[in-house]
């Protein structure tokens, strides 16, 4: 995977999830990188559950 600055210094304009993954498939660091996809995950299923209650709130 090919960025722009190549992560810039420090890995400051990667997200997490191209973070994930050059640590998964670029360092083979596997256990590393799959935590790091399961705390995006969780971060998402909150924000969704968050917006899916005011939602419906709403309605």
């Amino acid at each position: 995977m090919q960025q722009t600055t190549g992560g810039g210094p420090n890995h400051m304009s990667e997200t997490l999830v191209t973070y994930s993954y050059s640590m998964t498939f670029q360092s083979s660091e596997y256990g590393y990188g799959m935590s790091i996809a399961t705390v995006t995950f969780l971060i998402s299923l909150g924000i969704t559950g968050i917006y899916f209650l005011f939602s419906k709130k709403r309605g």
